[in-house]
């Protein structure tokens, strides 16, 4: 019996069925599928077929479902359940965000999980890319007035402004390019407060997929009590009082990444 391994972005089923016997007595024995393909899935949907080692941008972690054929057979495993890059990266005084991104590290996934699948590494996305024709970029001055524009990623960023990968379409190789500012990382620049708000800021890195820590109005904020007045509660008014799965995804990613915990300003985020 041949099997046909297609790739045509719906998950393939985990078995294929062998005829054991004659043609009138027979039984139909179900084998793993001979094949050692890895398919990152969003919403049903395979948007990354790859072999061997995944790197998957922590980003995409609350959104991913990898389905792994191994030698081992195969198995499904959600991404959501790894939590805990940040605080590592947080932890070690020989890194910070940018230069981990920038210089492509990785870590194991097993190192959040110990049930994660041996293939499966996580980083913060991509030092670089030879093409970059397929990706679109965007610059960004915070303004809650004006959306982001299109950019060159080449282009030095203007004073209070972002260029960055936008990530609302997903290219095949799962590409997260680091976001260009003004003199970044070290420097700050105070931004124009009256053009900006925290809720704006919170939609956009949700739309783009783009961390929140690219985000100077959002890292220079010092009382966490501004998630809860400035972000939770005009999003839960906009949404007529009820979040949605993706809003909650969003706010849990915030937490994350600021190192704060909802249930301390008296928030229970609930599906």
């Amino acid at each position: 019996m041949q099997d046909y391994i297609e790739q045509n972005g719906e998950p393939l089923r985990a078995t294929c069925d062998i005829k054991v016997g004659a043609d009138d007595d027979y039984y139909v024995l179900p084998v793993y599928r001979p094949t050692l393909q890895k398919e990152i899935c969003i919403d049903g949907k395979v948007v990354s077929y790859q072999e061997g080692t995944v790197v998957l941008p922590y980003i995409l972690k609350q959104e991913v479902t990898l389905r792994d054929f191994s030698k081992d057979g195969f198995r499904s495993y959600e991404c959501k359940q790894l939590t805990g890059l940040h605080d590592i990266i947080r932890h070690d005084s020989d890194l910070n965000v940018y230069t981990f991104w920038e210089e492509g590290y990785a870590i194991d996934a097993a190192l959040l999980d110990a049930t994660a699948p041996e293939c499966l590494h996580l980083s913060l996305g991509s030092p670089d890319v030879q093409d970059e024709s397929a990706l679109s970029f965007y610059q960004w001055d915070y303004d809650k007035d004006a959306e982001p524009w299109l950019a060159d990623y080449n282009n030095v960023p203007d004073k209070n402004t972002i260029i960055f990968q936008s990530m609302e379409h997903l290219s095949t190789g799962l590409t997260c390019l680091p976001t260009k500012r003004k003199n970044y990382p070290y420097t700050y620049r105070s931004v124009v407060v009256k053009k900006m708000n925290l809720l704006n800021c919170f939609e956009t890195a949700m739309k783009h997929r783009l961390y929140f820590f690219v985000m100077e109005p959002v890292t220079q904020q010092k009382d966490i009590t501004v998630w809860r007045t400035e972000v939770y509660e005009p999003l839960l008014a906009k949404r007529g009082g009820k979040l949605t799965a993706h809003d909650i995804m969003g706010l849990q990613r915030l937490a994350e990444e600021r190192d704060f915990e909802w249930q301390s300003l008296g928030i229970e985020l609930n599906q």
